[in-house]
C-alpha cells in the first residue's frame, strides 16, 4: 500500500518551532508523498496539551520510533492533517481532484443523483460485464451507458446494496426480493467490520485553554478575525494527538490470562469451521493482539468536551457544559467481530 499512500498526498514540512513543539522528528520523508494532490501538514498553532502529548508517551517509554507510514510503529505522536499550508484551508477530493479538471468537456458531475442499479450484460467471451447504470436525477429516471468501465465506489453500506439490487449476491437473498440472480456470490455484504470507539472527558484547570472557550463571543470573534485576516490562530488547527499501542503491554498477568482464554474460546474453536478467508484474518489478528510490537488499540486526545452518551455527532461535540475539558477517545483497532449488510427490499430508496 505504501506506493499508493505516497501517490495521493504531499507532505509539507513544518517550521522548526512546530517540529520541536509537536515532536515531529519521526517523519521519514521517503515514506511520505511529495507530488500528490492532497496537501498534508502539521498545525502551526498548538496549545500546551498538544505539546504534552508526545512527551507523555516518551515518559511512559512508548515514544514513536518510526514513521507510521513505514508500516511498523507504536507510540504517541502528533499526526498530519489534510490542511493546505498555503491558505490553511482543508485539502479534500473536491479541491484536489475535481476543481483542477472541472472545466474538461469530457467530464460531467451530477449532484442530486441516486444510482438505482448497475446494468449488467453477459458476453459469450468475457462473462458478465457492467455496461452502465440506472439512476434518478432530480426525480427523473435515466440511464447512462459506459464505453469502458463502471466504477462502484459507494462505501461499505451502499456498495453491497447496489451489487445486490443489480443481481450480484447471495441467490437466497436476491430471490427473496424478486431480483434476478446474475452472479450468485454469497460473500457480497458479508465480513462487515467496524471499529467501536468510546471515551471520557476530564475537566481541566482554569488556566488551561481548550476549544470549549469558543463559547465566549469575544473568543470566537477573535479566532475568526485572526483566520480571516492572516490565516492564523486556533481555526487553522484541528485534533492531531493520537497513540497506537500494543494492548499486551498494558495487561496484568490476570489480564493476559483472560485474553488467552478469550482467544481460545472464540477464535481457536471457530477457525476450523470458518470460511478460509475469515480463518486467515483471525490468525493475523491474533498474532497482532499477542505481539508487543504491533498496534492493537488506538487512543486519541481532543482539547474539548465530548458527550459520548449522545447518538448524533453534533450532540457529541456540543459545548453544553460551562467548564473546559480534555477528552480521550479509545478505539478497537483490530476487531474480531464480523457482521453483514443486505438489502431490505428491491428499492434503492429503502436503506439496507
Amino acid at each position: 500500500m505504501s506506493p499508493y499512500y505516497r501517490k495521493f498526498h504531499t507532505f509539507n514540512k513544518p517550521s522548526k518551532q512546530t517540529e520541536e513543539a509537536l515532536s515531529t522528528g519521526y517523519i521519514d520523508e521517503l515514506a511520505q508523498g511529495s507530488t500528490g494532490p492532497i496537501q498534508c501538514s502539521f498545525p502551526e498553532f498548538h496549545g500546551p496539551l498538544g505539546k504534552a502529548w508526545p512527551e507523555t508517551f516518551k515518559n511512559l517509554e512508548f515514544p514513536l520510533k518510526s514513521d507510521p507510514l513505514s508500516g511498523h510503529s507504536t507510540g504517541g505522536f502528533s499526526y498530519l492533517s489534510t490542511i493546505d499550508p498555503k491558505n490553511w484551508e482543508r485539502s479534500h477530493a473536491g479541491s484536489a481532484y475535481y476543481s483542477p479538471v472541472s472545466e474538461r468537456t469530457n467530464l460531467q458531475m451530477l449532484t442530486e443523483t441516486l444510482v438505482e442499479k448497475i446494468l449488467l450484460e453477459e458476453s459469450p467471451t468475457d462473462g458478465i460485464l457492467a455496461k452502465g447504470v440506472c439512476f434518478q436525477h432530480n426525480g427523473t429516471a435515466q440511464t447512462c451507458t459506459a464505453k469502458r468501465e463502471v466504477i462502484l465506489c459507494a462505501g461499505a453500506i451502499q456498495s453491497p446494496q447496489l451489487l445486490e439490487l443489480s443481481g450480484i449476491g447471495s441467490s437466497g437473498i436476491l430471490k427473496a426480493h424478486g431480483i434476478q440472480v446474475i452472479v450468485d456470490n454469497p460473500h457480497v455484504g458479508e465480513n462487515l467490520q467496524d471499529h467501536p470507539m468510546t471515551g471520557m472527558s476530564f475537566e481541566v484547570i482554569d488556566s488551561l485553554p481548550t476549544i470549549d472557550m469558543i463559547r465566549e463571543p469575544a473568543v470566537i470573534q477573535g479566532a475568526q478575525e485572526a483566520y480571516q485576516t492572516s490565516r492564523q490562530g486556533p481555526l487553522t488547527a484541528g485534533f492531531h494527538s493520537v497513540a497506537s499501542l500494543p494492548v499486551v503491554e498494558f495487561l496484568t498477568e490476570r489480564g493476559q490470562n483472560e485474553l488467552a482464554g478469550l482467544l481460545e474460546e472464540h477464535i481457536t474453536a471457530n477457525v476450523s469451521t470458518a470460511e478460509p478467508s475469515i480463518a486467515t484474518q483471525y490468525q493475523i489478528l491474533r498474532s497482532i493482539l499477542e505481539s508487543p510490537s504491533e498496534s492493537s488499540i488506538i487512543i486519541g486526545m481532543g482539547a474539548s468536551q465530548m458527550h459520548f452518551d449522545q447518538a448524533l455527532q453534533r450532540d457529541i461535540y456540543a459545548i453544553t457544559e460551562p467548564e473546559n475539558y480534555v477528552s480521550f477517545l479509545v478505539a478497537l483497532a483490530q476487531p474480531f467481530s464480523r457482521g453483514s449488510i443486505h438489502i431490505n427490499s428491491p428499492s434503492i430508496f429503502d436503506a439496507p
